[in-house]
């Protein structure tokens, strides 16, 4: 019989994007890279590729909103408040637009854009309010939104000459040069206008392509009485700049001139009382009503992305790192070097690009970066209520470094593992009084990765056995295994012969038989080459005694890897070792016999229960975590996947389809056995699920049951959690007369019942009923009631 656990986890998945569901959620991006900005009267509306937030500037309040509060997307692409609606709309990469109520937090999307597949792109560049109506940029045209009946009203696809479906970049209304009320559009091709009063838009001759227009529009303005153009700076594969971006204005005699020398992507304009203010990547640009234009140098910012007026006429900027900004009073600062007067990043994690996790005692969850640049690297702490980030920016890490791998051992210290082939710079470690400490070449036995270069250390696996000792592997180096002692004394390890020089070795893994299982790559490409098994025989020092058993081919009919590339080893409660490859899962199950024969003979392929087929053969899957209850949490490229103790059998599969995920892909998963909190590292940041798991108590205790009471209303039954239970025991709910209403068998330390009645189906009637957790070793048994209000 499947249990109940398995039976309430699937109908979490009959109702998806509903709210009930959400609320087993909740998102941690990063808010620091800004993509898009705009204002209402008192608050300044942040575009980020997290997600959504609002900054109040009179009370300095700060309200976000990711996939969890609704928003149908994280990395935004286009923002703009709406007055005549008090809403907010957000415009992405794939077509969708939400519409975000302001007094409400109530969040709608709509699809038609996204839904135009007849055009191979359908992102939003920009949205426009022109009184009820929306004037949308996409990847293939101008799309007219009724913002009162929200619903699309018409679709200009052909402008002029231009070819047909050219991105457009920004859209304005302003004066044609003949005078006449006109419509603008800034596209890839060039730039075209139209009189308003024309019929039909649609139509192709409506429009005239500006004949010496300038190509790769992002921006368009109007100011006192002339049109200006921002263009892209543009990059080809190569590295080659194949267009150098900067800014136009339009002549009397229609032709286009570069003012703007800037050779860089000119984002935005907006008018201030000063004049007409552009936004570039490392400069802001003012241009005064009698054609004079001052430049102001960001001083210290990596790249500014967006800008916009603010609620009180401040110049607003949005950065690729350095998060929101506002600017000093252009009027009252001389030209050259500005520094920003504020300065916004929401509290969170440095960056959205987590590539590991580990759960501290007490529920902490730690997260390793990737470093896309020095303001942005090393690793972080969320804690529940707010983070900690430890990065060579804010001066808590001697070196700048990407993190691949971290690990929390049983004495509250944090190991982090630096880089894979980005970024190595050794082995840090934050201990439980709060210092880091950096293992170099210089203070540990650990090697540079390239002989030329002493400071490049990849350190892409760690872990701690029992005694903790911990395990690093050295990659490209030799030794390429290192061991600290707990009194701090390294050693590197030589390989067993019959390990290959041509192998390096990436993640670490340590079992409770203290057998260290590694995963390789090639020592010349990135390739997997299976995994190696290192038996130390109780000399973890002595490395002349080791034995390492390997598989390194790919096996077939069930057995062996599934795939050279192992990216998961992990050992569940029941001591089989799960491995998760780039094309599907496997089991070993008896570890401890790795090296009584074949090992790969011992490697089995996971089947369906019925074993007519490979189970979940070909899914891609980066990380494996095993819950309290023995289930098993899948990272992969298709979203997580929740099975069951055996591994046979799907539970739950929670993709952007059904769940607030803002990305299918997952690289890392982590449980906390304390509280049931699965985290998850997403491309759109660290997405935690409240389960239903959690550590069994050790002995027979009184039972936690909740709701209590427990209210129908009339309708169907709430879940109804139980806790307190050992790790294996039998749930029996009875009525006080001693009728069983409900029986289940239940792995750790928590479980579900639905509040039927298994002998009819039906809710049970209101009344008083009895659980009585029986433990299936002999730890006596626990009791609690509840009480059923229907």
């Amino acid at each position: 019989m499947r249990s109940l656990l398995v039976l309430l986890a699937a109908v979490l998945l009959l109702a998806p994007g509903a709210s009930a569901q959400n609320e087993r959620w909740q998102a941690q991006p990063s808010f620091r890279n800004v993509q898009a900005l705009g204002a209402s009267e008192t608050a300044v509306w942040v575009g980020t590729e997290g997600g959504v937030y609002s900054y109040t500037l009179a009370s300095g309040e700060i309200e976000r909103f990711t996939p969890v509060q609704g928003l149908s997307r994280v990395d935004v692409q286009a923002i703009t408040y709406d007055g005549g609606r008090d809403a907010v709309w957000i415009g992405y990469a794939d077509g969708v637009l939400d519409r975000l109520d302001v007094a409400t937090g109530a969040v709608e999307p709509f699809f038609d854009i996204a839904q135009a597949t007849r055009f191979s792109s359908r992102g939003i560049n920009r949205i426009e309010v022109e009184a009820d109506s929306l004037l949308i940029a996409t990847e293939f045209g101008v799309v007219v939104f009724d913002a009162v009946r929200n619903e699309v009203s018409d679709t200009y696809e052909r402008f002029g000459t231009l070819p047909a479906a050219s991105s457009v970049g920004d859209v304005l209304v302003a004066p044609l040069p003949d005078g006449r009320p006109g419509l603008w559009v800034g596209t890839s091709q060039g730039i075209a206008y139209a009189a308003l009063t024309t019929p039909n838009l649609r139509e192709p001759s409506a429009w005239t392509a500006d004949p010496e227009s300038v190509e790769n529009v992002l921006s368009l303005a109007f100011f006192d009485g002339t049109l200006y153009a921002g263009t892209e700076r543009i990059i080809d594969q190569q590295g080659r700049v194949v267009a150098v971006g900067g800014g136009f204005v339009r002549g009397a005699d229609g032709g286009w001139e570069r003012f703007i020398a800037e050779e860089q992507s000119l984002t935005d304009w907006f008018v201030i009382d000063e004049g007409l203010v552009g936004i570039s990547q490392f400069r802001i640009l003012l241009l005064d009503g009698e054609g004079g234009l001052r430049r102001f140098d960001i001083g210290g910012v990596f790249g500014l992305q967006a800008g916009t007026l603010g609620p009180n006429g401040e110049v607003w900027t949005g950065d690729q790192f350095q998060g929101l900004l506002r600017y000093p009073d252009l009027a009252t600062v001389a030209a050259g070097t500005i520094e920003p007067a504020f300065q916004l990043i929401p509290n969170g994690p440095e960056t959205n690009n987590i590539l590991s996790l580990d759960v501290a005692e007490g529920g902490a969850v730690w997260v390793g970066y990737e470093a896309p640049s020095p303001v942005v690297n090393g690793f972080g702490r969320f804690d529940g209520t707010a983070w900690m980030n430890l990065s060579f920016d804010n001066g808590a890490l001697p070196d700048w470094a990407t993190i691949s791998a971290i690990h929390v051992d049983d004495r509250g210290n944090v190991w982090a593992g630096s880089g894979d082939v980005n970024r190595g710079r050794g082995v840090f470690q934050y201990t439980p009084e709060g210092e880091v400490v950096h293992f170099t070449p210089e203070n540990s036995s650990l090697l540079p990765s390239l002989a030329s270069a002493p400071n490049y250390v990849v350190t892409p696996g760690l872990d701690t056995d029992d005694e903790g000792r911990l395990w690093v592997s050295n990659r490209f180096a030799s030794p390429a295994l290192h061991v600290r002692t707990p009194d701090g004394e390294w050693q590197g390890l030589d390989r067993p012969s019959n390990v290959p020089s041509s192998i390096t070795f990436t993640k670490v893994y340590v079992d409770s038989f203290g057998q260290k299982w590694l995963t390789t790559r090639s020592a010349v490409t990135t390739g997997g080459t299976g995994i190696v098994v290192l038996d130390t025989r109780g000399t973890p020092l002595d490395a002349s005694d080791d034995r390492a058993a390997i598989v390194q081919s790919v096996g077939s009919v069930g057995t062996g890897l599934p795939d050279a590339q192992v990216n998961a080893i992990v050992e569940d409660r029941s001591g089989r070792i799960w491995l998760g490859t780039d094309r599907g899962l496997a089991t070993i199950f008896s570890p401890g016999s790795a090296f009584a024969g074949d090992l790969a003979s011992q490697i089995t392929w996971a089947r369906t229960p019925d074993g007519a087929s490979f189970f979940l053969r070909d899914l891609r899957i980066f990380d494996i975590a095993v819950d309290p209850a023995d289930r098993k949490w899948l990272a992969s490229t298709s979203g997580v996947w929740l099975l069951n103790a055996e591994g046979d059998e799907v539970i739950a599969n929670f993709t952007t389809e059904n769940s607030p995920l803002p990305s299918d892909v997952v690289v890392a998963v982590a449980v906390d056995e304390e509280s049931g909190a699965v985290h998850f590292a997403t491309s759109g940041g660290l997405y935690t699920y409240r389960g239903d798991a959690i550590a069994a108590s050790p002995t027979a205790e009184d039972l936690f049951v909740y709701p209590n009471p427990v209210r129908g209303n009339g309708g169907p039954l709430p879940e109804i959690a139980i806790t307190g239970l050992v790790d294996e025991a039998d749930v029996r709910v009875l009525t006080v007369d001693g009728q069983v209403v409900a029986s289940f068998q239940t792995r750790g330390g928590s479980t579900q019942w639905d509040g039927r009645d298994q002998r009819t189906g039906r809710f049970v009637p209101s009344g008083v009923y009895i659980v009585a957790a029986s433990g299936q070793n002999d730890e006596g048994t626990a009791y609690g009631k509840v009480a059923v209000i229907r």
